[in-house]
């Protein structure tokens, strides 16, 4: 099953802020929690 549907939720959400600069902003907080992730997750803690 595609993860698509479970993107709704929070795409509802977000709408319903009508603040754009709030909606900038818990994206950007997103991405880079998304980033620092993605980082460590490719990085690993350092060499074995």
């Amino acid at each position: 099953m595609p993860a698509f549907p479970l993107l709704l939720p929070p795409a509802v959400a977000l709408l319903r802020l009508r603040s754009t600069a709030r909606t900038a902003g818990i994206l950007a907080v997103l991405a880079a929690a998304s980033a620092a992730y993605g980082a460590w997750t490719l990085l690993g803690s350092g060499p074995p």
